[in-house]
C-alpha cells in the first residue's frame, strides 16, 4: 500500500507538475497564460534579465508582454529582437548600491516570440547586443519544444 500511495504522489508530480522554464495558468474563456521565466542576456560588460507573458487559445496567440531588467544609467526607449524594433515604457529604476537597475516592458508580436525563442536572437539595447547565456540557450531549446512549436499561426 505505501508503494502505491509513494507512486501515485510521483506520478501526479511529474505529470502535473510545472517546468523550472515556464508557468502556466488557466485564464477561463481567455485560455492559458504562460509565463516565461526570466532568461539571462549578457555581453562583456552587462548582463539583462528579460520575462514573457502570453495568452493562448486554441493553440493561437497574438502577442506577448516581455519585461526586462538591467543595470545601467542611460534611458532605455527601444528594445531591437533581430530588426524587430519595438519602444518600451519604464516600470521603475531604483539605485542598488552603485548600480542604477532599471525595469522596463513592451508588447511584441507571437511571431517575434517565436523568432527570440527558436532563432535564439540577440537582443539590442542602445545600440549594445546581449547574448542569451549558455543555460538561456538550454532553456529556450526546451521552451521551443514544449510551447513555443505549438503555437499555430
Amino acid at each position: 500500500m505505501k508503494y502505491l500511495i509513494l507512486f501515485f504522489i510521483l506520478y501526479t508530480q511529474t505529470t502535473f507538475g510545472q517546468s523550472k522554464e515556464y508557468e502556466s495558468f488557466y485564464r477561463g474563456d481567455l485560455g492559458i497564460q504562460y509565463f516565461i521565466k526570466p532568461l539571462e542576456y549578457q555581453n562583456s560588460n552587462n548582463s539583462l534579465e528579460i520575462d514573457f507573458v502570453y495568452l493562448q487559445k486554441n493553440l493561437r496567440a497574438k502577442e506577448a508582454i516581455t519585461n526586462f531588467s538591467l543595470f545601467t544609467d542611460e534611458k532605455v526607449l527601444s528594445v531591437d529582437f533581430g530588426g524587430d524594433v519595438y519602444e518600451v515604457n519604464q516600470l521603475f529604476i531604483e539605485q542598488i548600491e552603485e548600480k542604477i537597475h532599471a525595469r522596463y516592458t513592451t508588447t511584441i508580436t507571437i511571431e517575434t516570440l517565436k523568432r527570440i525563442v527558436n532563432d535564439t536572437l540577440s537582443i539590442k539595447i542602445n545600440d549594445i547586443s546581449y547574448n542569451p547565456s549558455k543555460k538561456t540557450m538550454k532553456t529556450l531549446d526546451e521552451i521551443s519544444k514544449q510551447l513555443i512549436s505549438k503555437i499555430r499561426n
